[in-house]
């Protein structure tokens, strides 16, 4: 039972550190892309 709770336990900290790098790749995702649409329209 016990193996069991550390197991879920173990999942939970996986699930949170990919959650947090795909959050920091879509926030730097999103900053590229902000980059590259941006001047264009500031040139115009």
């Amino acid at each position: 039972r016990e193996r069991n709770e550390g197991k879920a336990l173990l999942w939970q900290q996986l699930k949170a550190m990919l959650i947090k790098k795909f959050l920091v790749n879509v926030r730097k995702w999103s900053v590229a892309s902000l980059q590259v649409i941006v001047p264009p329209v500031i040139t115009l």
